[in-house]
């Protein structure tokens, strides 16, 4: 059987559901194959695929978008059970993708052993097909009172063998008593099976964090596998009825959309490209003044069509749509909704407990339920726009008799009247961007298509960014660690040597010159170890009198985890050279605590490089490819560095950087296998480096050619691309001296521009920096910008403030150049700013000028305006030319601010 990996939460929209689309493609982009599985999905929201025979099946969108993230085709086994709530106490059970009948309340504990046997059945089919299997829980592991039916989490993780990772929301708070008390309330057998806790959705910085992680890892013994950041733009192809209301407000109204949220909302990501659309703001609501007020209303999904039809009329909503179609307003309808627009609906087989009910009469269509489903991929076109989508459904409309209209996909318009059963048509681009455009027109709004939208990138894009958010918080080797163990035993206890009153954990430095190199303490240490830790070329230059246990050291580092397995041993972790010169060490006191090593270093790269090169080591820069971008080699331009290389690739890659921004003639020097008998020393200019050269080498590098840009702040305004946007050269200069740059602090830079100010902070010993920037091809050139001027560890969001700084790491200085004026830009600034962290605004027009007196009169501060005149030519004579002046605002928070 293949290896796998089950996804629980806490709660229900713990983010399991993308956590696993996150996780399957990580390692689809790593060459795994990778398939989803969800035993049972409790969801209205679904999609359709193709079943072995060819004909369509039903599964939970989720587990669609899933197998999409995967890089893998859609199946029925990969949600062999779909629950599709009727009513508060009875459920219809979709299985291997078709009807199979219904489950009441009642039964929901002890009813579904068939359905157990078909859910594990389809597991092991997919694991017979795929190398791993990331499975995803439902609800939490901790609802007990269910556990004897249970095969979705525990029990599902008890039939196959899977270890459990449990996924917690901390936006909700509560989530580190809510991992306690998942664990604690777990029988041993089925507590045994957890692997370790990730954080879900966390905003701010997670230093504040840190001390609850360990307590709960000491009072559960599981590491915290990574804290994964609030993620504001994977809100789509949401699962649960709690996700609807996670639908962003983009601030825009060019175009208002309303949404009639029916008790039995059905397929609700139909409108997720609707939102996604720039320019369209989308209102999920039951309220009669939106439905009246927007430009187009839909009428969605629903799974009890004629019980949200009498819901709609008890509302009154019935003659509020009426009257807005006879005003010439927009109303779509998508499968139930489009069934309600029709002049009468029948259900002669039972499937919403038979009976007729009079539609709403704005289509003249007649609606008849049918005992079978109706499942399938259709395709068509609308206008010329070619449209793919999905259906589902048991009513079929069809036009009364002598009644005329226009085809609209599937289904009828009839003037401002559109209905069709298709699903997912609005992620068709063209097709989408044309009936908005239809629909503004006749509601006379400003909108108008933005080319070069499009969804499907948008859902890729998602995808990508939730699998770099699983990579950098926790980690592709840390969780192949546990899909490959198994639920093989584990240490129960985290906690490091060093901790809890035991003695520091080892950390020994050595040289390519191996064991020869190491001093009697670090010899000694390393024979009474039990375990050493390090990576294979490390090992082995240990001898033989060290008879320890030989564990590779995981990359990327996750030292919670991996000293946890060792608990109650005596271990000893190998690092290359000096461990605190960009080295292990500083990873390990950052998780850890300084406090819990003990760090004996050896002679390191740097040190052996520069004696070679007769360099004094204070004044040599080093860049580390290990840990950063190669273009951070660019900050030192016009002096010289050393750059650590991860492999013998390094030196031509530093070669074409140099190349690509004009330093071609820069001298490199390779410096292979330093410490070693075949140590080797490689000059060559950097537009000639071939190669091959070692794979354990360092380049020095000389700049020569062209002038470098000057250390000081204050950069020419052509060392900068940029169109326009760009603070001038003097004010520039003044701005970072009023900003301040610590070492280990960190700037926003709101409305980024061309990233001058960010770029030149990190250039002035600023330790990160944050651009925001609302415009796409600005943000591009500011990545650009901070790459070539040697700092491309800045970050560029684009978005617009203030909306834009949730869930950013909290700043100690904010400087705002663009985007002054916009509403609660100052306001969250402010309230982000650490005390004691300045705000810096420049204003040139007199209304932003006007605003920041008033923010000194509420907050204080200094206001200082800036005139700058340069010389230039005024007929055949000289005279100066002055640039528009700048009102410079600074404010201090103080230290303990309101």
């Amino acid at each position: 059987m293949s290896r796998g990996l089950l996804v629980a939460g806490t709660t229900s929209d713990a983010g399991k559901s993308l956590v696993t689309a996150g996780i399957c493609r990580l390692l689809a982009r790593r060459g795994v194959s990778v398939a989803p599985f969800k035993s049972q999905n409790m969801s209205n929201n679904s999609h359709v695929c193709l079943a072995a025979d060819g004909d369509g099946a039903e599964i939970g969108r989720a587990q669609w978008l899933q197998a999409i993230a995967a890089r893998v085709t859609p199946e029925p086994a990969m949600n062999p059970v779909l629950l599709k709530p009727g009513s508060d106490r009875r459920s219809h059970i979709v299985m291997m993708g078709r009807p199979a009948g219904t489950l009441d309340a009642g039964e929901f504990a002890t009813g579904r052993r068939h359905l157990a046997e078909a859910a594990f059945a389809a597991y092991r089919d997919l694991a017979s097909r795929y190398d791993v299997i990331v499975a995803e829980g439902a609800g939490s592991p901790a609802e007990v009172n269910l556990r004897g039916g249970d095969y979705v989490n525990l029990g599902l993780a008890r039939e196959v063998d899977l270890p459990v990772v449990v996924v917690g929301d901390i936006d909700r708070g509560g989530v580190l008593a809510a991992m306690y008390g998942t664990h604690g309330i777990l029988d041993p057998a089925d507590a045994a099976l957890l692997r370790g806790w990730i954080v879900n959705k966390f905003r701010g910085d997670v230093t504040l964090l840190t001390p609850g992680l360990r307590t709960l890892e000491q009072r559960t013994g599981l590491p915290v596998l990574g804290v994964l950041p609030w993620l504001d733009d994977v809100w789509l192809d949401s699962e649960d009825a709690l996700a609807l209301a996670a639908i962003p407000d983009s601030g825009a109204s060019e175009l208002r959309v309303a949404v009639l949220r029916f008790p039995r909302i059905s397929n609700a990501t139909d409108i997720d490209a609707l939102a996604a659309e720039p320019g369209v703001s989308v209102t999920l609501t039951s309220r009669a003044g939106d439905l009246a007020e927007a430009d187009l209303v839909v009428l969605p999904g629903s799974r009890a069509t004629m019980n949200d039809l009498t819901w709609l009329r008890e509302r009154g909503l019935d003659e509020v749509l009426r009257r807005r179609v006879a005003a010439g307003g927009t109303v779509l309808g998508i499968c139930g909704g489009h069934q309600m627009l029709a002049e009468l609906i029948s259900d002669p087989a039972g499937v919403e407990g038979g009976g007729e009910v009079a539609g709403l009469g704005l289509l003249p269509t007649r609606v008849e339920f049918g005992a079978e489903k109706v499942l399938g991929l259709p395709a068509g076109a609308w206008r010329g726009h070619r449209v793919t989508a999905y259906e589902i459904h048991h009513g079929v409309a069809g036009l009364v008799d002598g009644a005329t209209a226009e085809a609209f996909l599937d289904g009828w318009s009839r003037g401002p009247v559109f209905g069709t059963t298709w699903h997912g048509a609005f992620e068709n681009d063209d097709f989408r961007r044309a009936f908005l455009g239809d629909v503004a027109a006749r509601s006379g709004a400003a909108w108008e298509p933005r080319p070069g939208v499009s969804y499907a990138d948008r859902r890729e894009a998602m995808l990508d960014r939730l699998a770099d958010a699983v990579e950098e918080h926790v980690g592709y080797d840390a969780l192949m660690r546990i899909v490959d163990a198994g639920v093989a035993p584990v240490g129960r206890d985290p906690l490091p040597v060093g901790r809890a009153g035991r003695d520091p954990l080892p950390v020994i430095g050595i040289g390519a010159d191996g064991w020869s190199g190491l001093g009697d303490l670090a010899r000694a240490l390393l024979v009474e170890a039990e375990v050493v830790l390090g990576a294979r070329r490390q090992l082995d230059l240990l001898p033989g009198d060290v008879t320890a246990e030989r564990t590779l050291w995981p990359s990327p580092f996750d030292p919670t985890e991996a000293i946890a397995a060792q608990a109650g041993r005596r271990v000893v972790v190998l690092a290359s050279g000096d461990p605190m010169t960009h080295g292990l060490g500083r990873t390990l006191a950052a998780a850890l605590g300084p406090e819990s090593l003990r760090v004996i270093p050896a002679v390191s790269s740097v040190s052996l490089a520069c004696a070679r090169l007769g360099w004094p080591t204070e004044h040599t820069p080093v860049v580390s490819t290990l840990t950063g971008d190669a273009h951070a080699l660019l900050r030192h331009a016009g002096g010289r560095a050393l750059v650590l290389s991860v492999d013998g690739g390094t030196p031509a890659e530093v070669g074409r950087i140099l190349v690509e921004h004009g330093w071609g003639e820069s001298e490199l020097t390779v410096l292979g296998d330093l410490g070693t008998a075949t140590e080797s020393s490689h000059r060559v200019r950097a537009d000639a480096v071939a190669g091959p050269y070692p794979r354990l080498n360092v380049v020095a590098v000389e700049f020569a050619g062209r002038v470098s840009w000057p250390e000081v702040a204050g950069l020419p305004d052509e060392a900068f691309e940029h169109d326009g946007q760009l603070t001038k050269r003097e004010v520039r200069a003044v701005t970072l001296s009023t900003l301040a740059p610590r070492p280990g602090e960190a700037l926003w830079d709101i409305g980024g521009g061309s990233g001058s100010i960010g770029i030149e902070w990190m250039r002035a010993g600023g330790a990160a920096a944050i651009s925001i920037e609302r415009d796409a091809e600005r943000a591009a050139r500011i990545e650009r910008n901070a790459r070539a001027l040697g700092v491309p560890q800045l970050r560029v969001v684009v978005g617009t403030a203030p909306e834009a700084l949730a869930g950013l790491a909290a700043p100690d200085a904010v400087f705002i150049g663009g985007g002054l004026t916009g509403a609660g830009v100052v306001d969250a600034a402010w309230a982000a700013l650490r005390p004691g962290g300045r705000l810096v605004a420049n204003a040139v027009t007199l209304e932003s000028a006007a605003d920041l007196v008033t923010w000194r009169e509420k907050l204080g501060g200094t206001l200082t305006r800036l005139e700058v005149a340069r010389a230039g030519d005024v007929g055949a004579f000289t005279g100066w030319r002055a640039a528009l002046p700048v009102v410079q605002w600074i404010a201090i928070k103080p230290e303990e601010s309101p």
